[in-house]
């Protein structure tokens, strides 16, 4: 391959998760309030970062994560970076995950939701406990939190179908 193919193919490979950004964003920012259940809003955001972490690569998925979490915090954040800093989290385990392991199915995908959601919980617990004390509000948000994961499970499928579209599309050696 040559090197003006090679750049067309990153310009092309950046260009659709660019855009596949964009919808996320826009989908999560402006749309998302309206498939509310019992006041639990679905979160798009990790299932989309381990999709792209998981087709796009160890470089792809954290990059991808951190920008639109970035997004996320300027504009619906209540506190900056902290989209941020999960969603990067969650596209390079999803990265590492195929890397180490070798497994880039959608089960694969699941398992690294499940992951994430648990190390978030974890750490929420552990803010509870040490820092803050407050105890009867942590369960709450926790409980929430939780159904939030839950209710937003329902991404990993198309995220990850349009994700190992673009995958096929784009990179060379699939």
């Amino acid at each position: 391959m040559t090197s003006d193919q090679e750049r067309s193919l990153i310009f092309s490979r950046i260009s659709a998760f660019g855009v596949l950004l964009i919808f996320v964003f826009l989908f999560q920012t402006v749309f998302a309030h309206n498939l509310c259940i019992g006041g639990i809003i679905p979160s798009i955001l990790i299932p989309a970062a381990i999709s792209v972490g998981m087709n796009g690569g160890i470089k792809a998925g954290p990059i991808f994560g951190c920008i639109l979490g970035l997004l996320c915090d300027a504009t619906v954040g209540k506190v900056f970076g902290y989209q941020a800093f999960i969603l990067l989290i969650a596209g390079f385990a999803a990265g590492f995950l195929v890397e180490t392991l070798m497994w880039d199915k959608m089960l694969g995908a699941l398992v690294a939701y499940i992951g994430v959601y648990v190390v978030i919980a974890v750490g929420y617990i552990l803010t509870a406990l040490f820092i803050t004390g407050n105890f009867k509000e942590m369960f709450i948000d926790l409980t929430e939190f939780l159904l939030k994961g839950a209710y937003s499970t329902v991404f990993i499928p198309p995220c990850f179908l349009i994700c190992r579209r673009i995958k096929r599309a784009y990179y060379e050696d699939v």
